[in-house]
């Protein structure tokens, strides 16, 4: 009786085995394609694992309807089931048979692959056709589900193109990263970023690749010379001729951006599956010394009592669910890592300017001395930071824009981040930046303009030079975010105990502002290596970094950071280094996500008991209750119906009752509490 099913099974592994083979040569044919169609197949490889499993599924449950009625109406339709159940089960016992030959393991594949062979050699053929329907309904389940995800993460990735200047038939233009071909030349001044990688082929200049080399000495680069995409030109201005286009560029920070978040698996999730891998061995043993003992329907039954594979789809269905979640709310993810890091958040670092401040601060006054007049003090500091990303610079530029002026032509500039930029203009000399910056150049303030300077309680200010002579201030005025009050309350009501604002911005400015606020203190003058220095004491103190920002100068931070979070106006540099980008620079979505990584937690412990309690109640009730395959099949199913809709409900509740309870002691308090003053002032 048992010889014939098993050598049914046998022929269909034969088969599958074979039609393996041949989708296989087809995988590896389609991997020699362009890179540039690599989003493509993101999309395609998922495509075709849908297919394949919706095939199976079909069959699966063809066999399913066709046992029901042979078990009760017409019996002679057990040798149609016997061909469907071995053919749905073919894919499983091939990867049974890869696992073993190829890998050398047991994995779920093979526990699976046990159950239906044992209920097929029993003639529990309802039984088999119920576990091969959870099987493969379990594998389309996650494909559909790992496709959804790509779909959202790449449509919020693809909200986050820039613009370039790119020169094409000797005109420079405007043009989106993702239009730029391979062999453009781009053209590059002081502050740009590069967002391709490429060859110098004019003029030369100083690029920081700290986020790239970790050296935080700029290095020299001229003609001939090959540079990199997320590096920062400090000084100089280049030509560089595109090594790829910019789709490509783009395509192997979305691979790495899935391959972070998509295929991610937390601590809980990877122990969830290593339990049950582990199980495999010792489960298949019990089995095997059940079966002379008690017979082959109740060693069949049994084996229900560990659905290992069932286990790693709902876990992984559950990951997906929370991140298609937080995208569709405007949070993308993309490192999954922060998912379990949230939870254990003890303190939450605010960037002043462009963070807690709308993105562009207003001019609101410009004070001229030694005959200099406003527009010309206007157009000299807006050409010299004409292409720099950050809020003082793009308010220039609006002003400039409704003052109708044109901008002189900048010769040469050198860009010191988190101080100021100097450039040479129409043959003068110009420094524009922070009173720290124009301090440190040795240059006096004339008399007429300290009080301008004085009154920093409500202005950032940025100061002029023309030719080693301060020339005018600049006053800029920053306007809170109207979401900033309730984010902060919903922050302190989920368990955050400690909220710093951090800012280059003086002492007198953030304090004004910190008072309006309920925070616990603030950071002034902090460059933007002392940014990621004061996080770094922090951690050593038992803290939990989550910092929040959006200028240039925050991307050491991000990276220093526990958990780091960009608004999506953040320059290129910033967002890649941001592990979270909020597309819609809504505030209010950081107390979500910090919900959603407690309870993602809590969901995937909730369901590992879950299955535990199945598991322990099916092997109590096969000798309690003379269970049976069938009987037990029918309670799998029941409860993969159950556990798949616990799986792709996602709730957004207190993050507290997530909280593992992780402790600051009074020690690790930051001090002053009141606020802090760092090493350097500067209004960016």
């Amino acid at each position: 009786m048992l010889l014939l099913p098993l050598g049914v099974v046998f022929g269909a592994l034969v088969g599958s085995h074979w039609v393996g083979k041949r989708r296989s040569r087809r995988q590896e044919s389609e991997e020699v394609a362009e890179s540039s169609h690599k989003r493509q197949r993101h999309h395609d490889h998922h495509d075709h694992d849908h297919d394949h499993h919706h095939h199976h599924l079909r069959l699966s449950q063809l066999s399913l309807l066709s046992t029901t009625v042979g078990s009760w109406l017409y019996p002679p339709l057990s040798i149609l089931n016997l061909g469907l159940i071995s053919y749905s089960a073919a894919p499983m016992l091939a990867r049974s048979f890869n696992a073993l030959y190829r890998d050398n393991k047991v994995d779920s594949h093979s526990y699976s692959a046990a159950v239906a062979l044992l209920c097929v050699g029993g003639g529990s053929y309802f039984a088999a056709a119920v576990h091969n329907s959870v099987y493969h309904l379990a594998g389309r389940t996650v494909a559909e589900s790992q496709s959804e995800t790509t779909r959202l993460l790449t449509e919020s990735f693809d909200q986050q193109d820039r613009t370039l200047w790119v020169e094409r038939e000797g005109v420079e233009i405007e043009l989106l990263l993702s239009e730029i071909q391979r062999g453009d030349r781009l053209h590059l001044t002081t502050g740009e970023l590069l967002a391709v990688d490429g060859i110098v082929v004019a003029g030369e200049g100083e690029l920081d690749q700290q986020l790239l080399t970790g050296e935080s000495l700029p290095i020299s680069r001229r003609v001939g010379d090959r540079v990199y995409a997320s590096t920062l030109l400090v000084d100089g201005r280049m030509t560089i001729e595109a090594s790829c286009s910019g789709k490509e560029s783009q395509s192997r920070q979305l691979e790495q951006l899935l391959k972070q978040t998509r295929d991610y698996k937390n601590r809980l999730q990877l122990k969830g599956e290593a339990w049950a891998d582990g199980a495999v061995v010792p489960l298949l043993v019990v089995t095997a010394l059940v079966w002379p003992l008690a017979g082959l329907a109740t060693a069949s039954a049994l084996l229900f009592s560990a659905p290992t594979n069932t286990i790693r789809t709902m876990l992984t269905l559950q990951t997906n669910s929370h991140l298609q979640a937080a995208a569709k709310r405007g949070v993308l993810i993309k490192d999954g890592r922060v998912l379990e890091e949230f939870p254990f958040i003890t303190t939450v670092l605010l960037d002043k300017s462009g963070t807690l401040t709308e993105e562009r601060p207003r001019l609101v006054r410009i004070e001229c001395c030694a005959g200099v007049s406003e527009e010309r003090l206007l157009t000299l500091a807006t050409a010299a930071e004409e292409r720099l990303y950050h809020p003082v610079a793009e308010s220039l530029q609006q002003e400039v824009k409704r003052r109708g002026l044109t901008l002189p032509r900048v010769e040469k500039s050198r860009y010191q981040p988190g101080m100021g930029v100097e450039a040479t203009i129409d043959g003068q000399l110009i420094h524009f930046g922070s009173l720290r910056y124009i301090d440190s150049l040795g240059l006096t303030i004339p008399a007429s303009l300290q009080a301008t300077l004085s009154d920093s309680s409500h202005y950032s200010h940025g100061v002029v030079a023309i030719d080693d002579q301060v020339v005018g201030v600049m006053g800029f005025a920053p306007l809170l975010r109207a979401e900033v009050e309730p984010l902060l309350a919903r922050l302190r009501a989920l368990g955050v105990g400690h909220i710093y604002m951090v800012s280059g911005d003086s002492e007198a400015a953030c304090r004004s502002l910190a008072e309006q606020l309920p925070l616990n203190g603030y950071f002034a003058e902090v460059l933007p290596d002392g940014k990621a220095a004061l996080i770094a004491r922090l951690q050593r103190q038992g803290h939990r970094i989550c910092f929040v920002g959006d200028g240039l100068n925050d991307a050491m931070a991000m990276k220093q950071a526990n958990v780091s979070i960009s608004l999506n106006h953040a320059p290129e540099l910033t967002a890649n280094s941001a592990q979270v980008s909020l597309t819609d620079s809504d505030l209010r979505h950081i107390p979500e996500v910090m919900e959603l990584g407690g309870r993602l937690q809590l969901n995937l412990a909730s369901s590992l008991l879950f299955w535990v309690s199945f598991g322990a109640f099916n092997a109590i009730a096969v000798p309690l209750f003379s269970f049976g395959p069938t009987q037990s099949s029918l309670l799998y199913g029941a409860a993969f119906g159950s556990g798949f809709y616990r799986a792709r409900r996602v709730e957004w509740s207190s993050r507290s009752e997530a909280n593992s309870g992780h402790e600051i002691t009074p020690e690790s308090e930051p001090e002053p509490k009141l606020g802090q003053v760092g090493d350097y002032a500067t209004f960016y």
